[in-house]
């Protein structure tokens, strides 16, 4: 039994096991008790919605504003395919343009945030936007995030299987990421519906297709290995959030050099040298898929 990290604001005592741990996905150990910091919920928000045809000046806005000094809460995207997804399946009747981007600032007062959300708006326009759309009531910020939130579910009715990928770049390099996104979508013949958290460069692609076509199949598997490659050629990463988990750990060593590679593996072994971790995982895996 341990016990990591400090109640302290700042700790820098030994190493950082605290997100060694955090970042092992359960392949050191098992974590018993978690304590989080919570931290006060804003006063005040802006909303906006901006639409771009050419995802070069959508992939600039994005660069301008997050080196601007001025940093959103949110600054979500979604890509061509997505928007025409949702259109053939709700009711939003969403402009078809090659990226939607979502936009908050949060802060102490209104006028903090309105403040805030100007110079975005301005940036905004000044990379040519189509369309730029500010919320001012709590009705318009809803209407405005329907169309992100309904992006995952509205994708997930479409074909009988999929694969939502969380590939993550540098955010000057999101453009190129989706501009590949596509490429790779008409390569294989596949619906790949890109959205994402812009603002940190972390994409999600959903690749769609139908998991009892063994053709399907091997052009989704292939689909999948280039949008890792794609995104270490761009010195992205292989995942921003969602783990390496079973289904990316054979693509590990384009991210990591050998020698990462075997720290990470002696790690494990001192931590888990009966290899308990990964063989209780297996042993899941192996009963699910029966």
């Amino acid at each position: 039994m341990m016990r990591t990290g400090s109640k302290a604001i700042k700790s820098v005592s030994g190493y950082d096991l605290t997100r060694l741990f955090v970042g092992s996905e359960g392949t050191l150990g098992v974590v018993t008790e978690i304590i989080l910091k919570i931290n006060p919920k804003p006063r005040a928000t802006s909303t906006a919605l901006a639409t771009f045809d050419n995802l070069e000046d959508a992939g600039h806005a994005v660069t301008e504003i997050m080196h601007s000094g001025i940093l959103p809460s949110v600054l979500e995207i979604l890509g061509r395919e997505t928007l025409v997804a949702i259109n053939q399946n709700t009711d939003l009747n969403l402009p078809e343009v090659d990226a939607m981007l979502l936009v908050e600032t949060d802060g102490y007062t209104s006028e903090e945030t309105e403040y805030q959300m100007k110079k975005i708006l301005d940036t905004f326009r000044k990379n040519h936007a189509q369309e730029v759309k500010e919320a001012k009531s709590e009705a318009e910020v809803t209407e405005l995030w329907k169309a992100r939130k309904s992006a995952y579910a509205v994708l997930a009715r479409i074909k009988t299987h999929f694969v939502l990928e969380d590939v993550t770049v540098p955010i000057g390099k999101v453009a190129k990421m989706l501009r590949g996104v596509n490429e790779i979508a008409k390569k294989y013949n596949l619906q790949i519906a890109a959205f994402g958290h812009a603002g940190d460069g972390n994409l999600h692609p959903q690749i769609l297709y139908d998991g009892y076509d063994p053709d399907q199949v091997k052009r989704m598997e292939a689909a999948s290995g280039e949008l890792f490659n794609l995104a270490i050629s761009l010195e992205g990463t292989l995942t921003g959030e969602h783990g390496i988990g079973l289904s990316k750990a054979r693509y590990m060593t384009l991210e990591h050099d050998p020698v990462a590679m075997e720290v990470m593996r002696s790690l494990k072994k001192m931590f888990d040298p009966n290899n308990i971790s990964t063989l209780a995982r297996w042993r899941w895996m192996r009963k699910c898929l029966k």
